[in-house]
């Protein structure tokens, strides 16, 4: 697989959680762990796939744990995000566009006027 990091951007979504917990200035003891986590943001957002000249999508490059579409066109959102949700590494992967090289099968003879030069096909 071919890394064409120096082309595309690197994306990142980040969702923070909080709580404030109190505790007993004499013994140390937080007074009440049960404070819930709280976000203002608990979503992931979805990513499409950017267009890289002379690169294709990598076909069948898997769902990653069903984060990534089928052909790898975007990365799905991810709703309802809690504190213990597990962090989401996601990597999308391209695939380096073959050249065609025109060559007759072997005993085939180019019709004139085609212009064909063995020499000149892979240039």
């Amino acid at each position: 697989m071919v890394q064409i990091k120096k082309w595309l951007k690197k994306v990142t979504d980040k969702v923070t959680f909080t709580r404030s917990l109190k505790v007993n200035v004499v013994t140390g003891a937080v007074v009440d762990s049960n404070v819930a986590w709280t976000s203002n943001d608990t979503t992931f957002d979805a990513v499409t796939s950017p267009l890289v000249k002379g690169y294709i999508l990598k076909a069948d490059q898997g769902s990653q744990d069903g984060l990534v579409t089928v052909g790898g066109t975007s990365v799905v959102e991810s709703r309802e995000l809690k504190a213990t949700s597990e962090n989401q590494n996601v990597k999308v992967m391209y695939t380096k566009l073959g050249s065609w090289v025109l060559t007759p099968p072997t005993g085939v003879i180019p019709p004139e006027g085609s212009n064909f030069d063995p020499k000149t096909v892979s240039k």
